[in-house]
């Protein structure tokens, strides 16, 4: 073995093994615009609200773009993001079902995202491997949303996180074209002290239970002299049901949706790049998320998001980058009052961020973004839930701070 790839492979060791330790050690608990899902996967994607299916900038191209790792070196990234969220929650309606005494309710944390990521080119292909925190939420008001809950001072909790941990491979064809696929093992945990549909209180009373699944990736990628495109549909991703849960709150298990994402890119002139991004989350075909709550479900709604981004290279060494996010909510005006513990409002985020190359193999990228804060009330013209919880009102803030390190070798 050459001395330089030994000692490439020694560092990459040294990156490699506490990273994971912390990736599994650490919460991984998120919002997002994009129901309960991040925007964005690390510091280069926020940077660009989540576009560039098209343009392959790391590892976390993984997820977003497998067949775009052809584009990329040997490679390993390291992000921690730090998100501070501030959810607000509002009982208002019919004193049967709202708990009047409630008032206007405020839940603010920070919470930690670790991410790692791997690419590994050779003669045949290129494999991609990660473990990240993807979607999730977290509540925890002080006073119950509904009346009953009172009795035992429930019905104000709620957490759900979810972690996957992609193996993709890539080829490119000699047209240019390449093709890519992943297969993506999922580990969800979750917990509440919610009311179910029997008006009682869920067996499981706030403990933690988890749950496995698995999905998988297809996509495909060309990039010519200015122009790039890309497009990737990501399956089902098939769950267990959460045991101490499953009798009486999730009638059935708690699946990850389907999404597709399609993406341009474009360079003008050489340091700048423009990409574009639309997706598809299918929410509806998840039961418990997108049948109506008399049915045991959060009454969500499909999402169409654009996205879109800049970036520009000032020098060798320094690149800066801004983008938005636009999607319709999950959750629309006639479901806020079900899902005053799960509120999934945010239609808007924006980012923005640099790069700095240190030296041929080690580089840092700093991100900010932040999710334009939202306000909603229930309109009354849903379900029975919906009916009485008439001007209950939800409201939700987020920022984030995403460092990423990369190191090539």
């Amino acid at each position: 073995m050459h001395p330089a790839d030994h000692a490439g492979r020694a560092s990459f060791r040294s990156i490699l093994i506490p990273a994971c330790v912390l990736c599994f050690l650490s919460t991984t608990c998120a919002y997002g615009a994009d129901g309960n899902e991040l925007f964005a996967l690390g510091a280069l994607q926020k940077s660009t609200g989540g576009a560039g299916a098209a343009s392959p900038k790391d590892s976390t191209w993984t997820l977003l773009n497998p067949a775009a790792l052809v584009d990329l070196p040997r490679q390993a990234d390291i992000n921690l993001e730090w998100m501070h969220l501030r959810v607000d929650s509002e009982p208002r309606g019919l004193f049967l079902l709202s708990n009047p005494g409630a008032g206007r309710m405020h839940f603010d944390t920070d919470i930690q995202i670790p991410m790692l990521g791997l690419v590994w080119p050779f003669k045949a292909g290129t494999l991609g491997f990660g473990v990240y925190g993807v979607a999730g939420n977290r509540t925890a008001f002080h006073h119950p949303r509904a009346t009953l809950g009172l009795l035992g001072n429930g019905d104000r909790r709620a957490a759900y996180e979810v972690a996957k941990f992609p193996l993709a491979f890539a080829h490119r064809f000699d047209n240019g074209w390449a093709v890519g696929g992943a297969i993506v093992p999922a580990f969800t945990r979750f917990r509440t002290d919610s009311l179910t549909l029997r008006l009682r209180p869920a067996r499981g009373d706030n403990a933690w239970s988890s749950a496995f699944g698995c999905g998988f990736e297809l996509a495909c990628y060309r990039q010519w002299e200015k122009w790039g495109l890309g497009a990737t549909y990501t399956s089902r991703t098939w769950m267990q049901n959460f045991p101490k849960y499953r009798h009486d709150l999730t009638t059935w298990s708690l699946d990850l949706p389907q999404k597709v994402q399609f993406g341009l890119a474009y360079r003008p002139v050489k340091p700048l790049e423009l990409v574009l991004d639309y997706k598809w989350i299918d929410w509806n075909s998840i039961e418990l998320f997108g049948k109506k709550t008399t049915q045991g479900g959060l009454n969500w709604r499909n999402q169409h998001a654009l996205k879109f981004g800049a970036s520009w290279d000032l020098n060798r060494r320094w690149t800066v980058r801004a983008g938005l996010s636009f999607a319709n909510p999950a959750v629309a005006g006639d479901a806020i009052f079900a899902n005053a513990l799960t509120p999934a409002i945010a239609s808007i985020h924006a980012g923005c961020g640099f790069s700095c190359k240190i030296d041929e193999h080690s580089s840092v990228h700093l991100a900010y973004s932040m999710a334009v804060p939202a306000q909603c009330s229930d309109n009354g013209r849903g379900d029975l839930f919906s009916r009485l919880g008439k001007g209950t009102k939800a409201g939700y803030q987020e920022y984030s701070l995403t460092a990423q390190y990369a190191y090539r070798f």
